[in-house]
Order: structure tokens, then sequence, then C-alpha cells
């Protein structure tokens, strides 16, 4: 060890130039290979804190035209139901709409205005683990007029109280009345939930 240390100390001292382009690039070259590793388990993280991302599809649409194809992950509102009665080896739906702008949102005083905000049937959790702080997911979005919200969102507009029961505008003319509360999802979930 002491002997490889002093020849490498040589070799640095009688060749410079080299010995730093040797370095600069053995260290460049690790770099690169962290940031590329990180970068990896990131993109193959998403979902993974669901139980059943193995079971979870989602059905996308490609439109092609002479000149190019664009892909979007959008789809009738009737395949849900259609693909279910035809296909017994599915379980379940849920159709989401998260084409949103931002959407004003009040609280007596405080009001946002919210973006990511998502319509959902209740069976979206059937299909994704939520964690609930107050109520459930039991019929928590059988009334049209019914929101759940994510932790952070409920923070903002009610604090640390329960908000179960209490009422939300929408646009300043649509009532929603708060059923249930859900601990926020991981950064690496696809779907860009707040409430």
């Amino acid at each position: 060890m002491r002997t490889t240390f002093k020849y490498a100390m040589r070799h640095l001292i009688r060749d410079p130039y080299h010995s730093m382009l040797h370095i600069f690039g053995f260290s460049l070259g690790i770099s690169c290979a962290i940031l590329i590793l990180l970068y990896l388990q990131n993109e193959l993280s998403f979902d993974k804190h669901n139980s059943k991302a193995d079971r979870s599809y989602r059905i996308a649409s490609s439109f092609e035209s002479p000149t190019s194809t664009v892909k979007f992950t959008v789809s009738s509102p009737k395949l849900g139901p259609i693909l279910l009665e035809e296909f017994p080896e599915i379980e379940t739906f849920a159709r989401m709409n998260t084409s949103m702008p931002e959407i004003l949102i009040r609280h007596e005083d405080v009001e946002y205005y919210e973006q990511d905000l998502v319509w959902a049937d209740e069976s979206l959790f059937d299909i994704f683990d939520y964690t609930f702080i107050y109520g459930s997911s039991k019929n928590s979005l059988r009334d049209p007029n019914s929101i759940v919200l994510s932790e952070s969102m409920a923070k903002k507009y009610f604090g640390d109280s329960d908000p179960i029961g209490k009422v939300i505008e929408f646009e300043n003319q649509y009532p929603l009345s708060v059923t249930a509360v859900y601990k926020d999802l991981p950064h690496t979930s696809h779907i860009p939930v707040r409430g």
C-alpha cells in the first residue's frame, strides 16, 4: 500500500498534466454514474407506494395525422363501464379528470386559486392506496357535492381542526361538503391530487 502510494505521488509530480486529466476523467465518470443511478431510482419508484400497482393500468389514446402522432392519456368517459362489462378480468375502473385550470376555492375568509384538482369516481380509492386522517374512503365521493381533501389542502383552509362536514365553495358558486381528508401522496405519485 505504501509503495503504491509512493509510486502514484512520483507519477503525479513527474507528469502532472496527464495525472490531473486522469483524476478529472475518473471523477467526472463517477459523478455521471451517480447522477444516472439517482435519476433511475427516482423514475422507477413512481407509484410503488400503491399495493395494487402491478394490477393497475392507465388507458392512453394515440391520434395520428399525416405529419405527426400525438399521445394522450385521455379517453371517453363511457370507456370504463364498457370495458368492465366486456372483460371479466377487469375488477373495477376509475375515471379522473385532471385537466383543470386554476380554480377559486373558498372557506369563509380563506381563499386560494388551486391547481391540480381532480374529478374522480369513488372507485379511485379501491385502486389506489390512500391513508385517511379524517373520514374514510367508504362512500366519501358518493354525493356529487362532496370533496375529499389532501392533508396540506385541509390545513390551508381549516388549520388543525376536523374539516368533516364543513363546506367550501367552488368558484364562489358551488358548495362542496368535505367528507374525508387523506395524507399527502408522496412525490413519486403520478397523480397530482391535492384535493
